[in-house]
């Protein structure tokens, strides 16, 4: 009995460590990303096209990267690639409080990308090796719930610190959350990795083989468009541009940060309700669902951009995203083969990068092509247009899985 007990203990601290690294990181990005266009637009004046480049520059270099890191992550171990990680998460954060130009944000934002790119493949799995099949969801509305705490905090702290003691206050906080993460990082115990055949091989060559497997499971297919749109609302139409958005009709960043934790507020909080919400809705109705209705708010809030709607509409958008992340863990570690688990995690995530690289640049290009509030209601509305035949596919696909299980 003494032996069970400190085997679930052992599981539990180990779940809880993992899931403070992800909060930590987290708070990170929303930290930084709450950071990008204000600062981009006030002290360093750039275009919205520009901001629209940097808001999507992470996901170009996390959409290369993902694949290889999730097979690097097989082959060396998870830890020595989240602690890789954890230290391009600290020089990005260095790199942007030294920046004083468009180029200078670039590359702090490339290198950023590197870091969100080696995390969550060898994260993912860790957390996948940490308990049975039966209790994936349990421990991914855990690990989720802590992201969506850290999501929900980043931008409050920036809000605060930025008024308080200005942009190289809140940029210090960032660099204190990385190095905090590297830190925590270090603990982890973790069994080594198979260290079998060619570094060049098990990087590049065995995730593209194991890709063109993974693109024939439906399941996997909605997760990643899934992601895709979520990046999308993440990334431009319900993030930078509706910060932006928010500054034009009047209100002030510090509003804009709360709107922004409320929306992390509420998307924590549906991470939580996951485990129950997926003994009842299947995840791919869920996961399909989500660009739906989070667009849907947005489009109510551009429409009618008083406090009160707006206070509705990230309520609403936020437990709609919310969903994204522990449906599509769950669903991929489901449904992949354990040797294939870090590339089909990698794989749907991947897919939340490339909405992060092609719709903020998109956007941006909308709105200085016609004005803030109808730019990004056109890239809502595209958005939405995207996740209904994603809806259809879904239902189509469980009916489907019904009729051969009966």
């Amino acid at each position: 009995m003494s032996k069970h007990h400190d085997e679930g203990v052992s599981v539990i601290n180990r779940v809880l460590l993992a899931s403070l690294i992800a909060g930590v990181f987290t708070l990170t990005i929303n930290l930084g990303s709450f950071l990008l266009p204000i600062y981009s637009a006030e002290f360093l004046s750039l275009a919205n096209t520009q901001i629209g480049l940097l808001v999507g520059a992470p996901g170009m270099l996390a959409m290369v990267l993902m694949l290889p890191a999730a097979a690097l992550s097989n082959y060396w171990g998870r830890k020595p690639v989240m602690i890789f990680s954890a230290m391009a998460n600290l020089t990005a954060a260095a790199l942007f409080l030294m920046a004083r130009s468009f180029t200078g944000l670039l590359l702090a934002q490339m290198i950023f990308g590197i870091a969100n790119a080696t995390l969550w493949p060898a994260l993912i799995p860790h957390f996948a090796s940490l308990a049975s099949v039966e209790h994936q969801a349990r421990i991914q509305a855990v690990n989720t719930t802590a992201q969506g705490i850290g999501l929900m905090l980043g931008p409050l702290v920036a809000g605060v610190l930025i008024r308080e003691i200005g942009f190289a206050g809140a940029i210090s906080a960032w660099i204190g959350g990385a190095a905090l993460q590297l830190g925590m990082t270090a603990t982890v115990s973790e069994r080594p990795g198979v260290r079998a055949g060619l570094v060049m091989r098990a990087a590049l060559v065995d995730p593209i083989r194991k890709l063109s497997h993974m693109a024939k499971n439906p399941a996997l297919v909605i997760a990643g468009g899934s992601q895709l749109l979520t990046g999308a609302v993440i990334g431009a139409v319900g993030g930078a541009f509706f910060i932006l958005f928010t500054q034009s009709v009047g209100y002030a960043a510090a509003l804009a940060s709360v709107m922004l934790a409320t929306r992390e507020a509420s998307s924590t909080a549906s991470r939580a309700l996951y485990a129950f919400l997926a003994r009842r809705i299947p995840n791919t109705i869920l996961l399909s669902l989500v660009p739906v209705i989070a667009g849907g708010a947005l489009l109510v809030g551009f429409v009618s951009p008083r406090p009160v709607v707006l206070f509705v509409v990230v309520l609403v958008e936020g437990f709609a995203l919310g969903i994204t992340a522990p449906a599509s863990n769950t669903l991929a570690t489901e449904q992949a083969r354990p040797e294939d688990l870090a590339e089909a995690v990698a794989a749907v995530s991947m897919m939340f990068q490339v909405g992060l690289l092609v719709f903020p640049p998109l956007t941006g290009t909308l709105v200085s092509s016609t004005s803030l509030t109808t730019g990004i209601s056109l890239g809502t509305v595209l958005v939405v247009a995207l996740g209904l035949p994603l809806l259809v596919y879904a239902v189509r696909t469980e009916r489907r899985l019904r009729q051969l299980a009966n």
